[in-house]
């Protein structure tokens, strides 16, 4: 045999070369999709650590906190990346409520509750994550 024989030739690499791409094809979806529900759940896991944080405020206060900084510094929050969407980085909407709001009031999105479809940070642009006063965290796709 000589050192011909034992090469590849220029085909077989074409071949494997389309063959890895046709594989990358295939996976890439599938992982995008796996690293947007984490996402999703890190920012659920987030927004019921505020919750819980600001449900703790009021028992204490009798008020809710006027920002979530307030929740911060005042101890009710540990790590200061809680107060922000794991997807995009920036800081979550916070409305404050009245003492008498019902508990099924939205308080807490990582967006703003007007933001238009394909904006949105979660599941392509089509979903948000919001929390109630209740301290349930639900998604929205709509």
């Amino acid at each position: 045999m000589n050192r011909r024989d034992r090469a590849f030739t220029l085909i077989e690499l074409l071949v494997c070369i389309a063959i890895m791409a046709i594989l990358s094809a295939i996976v890439m979806p599938a992982y995008i999709t796996a690293i947007d529900r984490a996402n999703q759940e890190t920012c659920k896991a987030r927004l019921r650590v505020v919750a819980l944080a600001s449900r703790a405020y009021f028992d204490e206060h009798g008020e809710h906190a006027k920002s979530l900084r307030q929740l911060y510094n005042g101890g009710y929050v540990d790590d200061e990346l809680d107060l922000r969407c794991k997807r995009t980085g920036k800081p979550y909407v916070y409305a404050r409520p009245s003492a008498t709001a019902d508990r099924a009031t939205i308080f807490l999105s990582c967006v703003a509750t007007g933001t238009r479809k394909g904006q949105r940070p979660h599941f392509y642009g089509d979903a948000f994550i919001f929390a109630r006063l209740s301290g349930r965290v639900e998604s929205q796709r709509q």
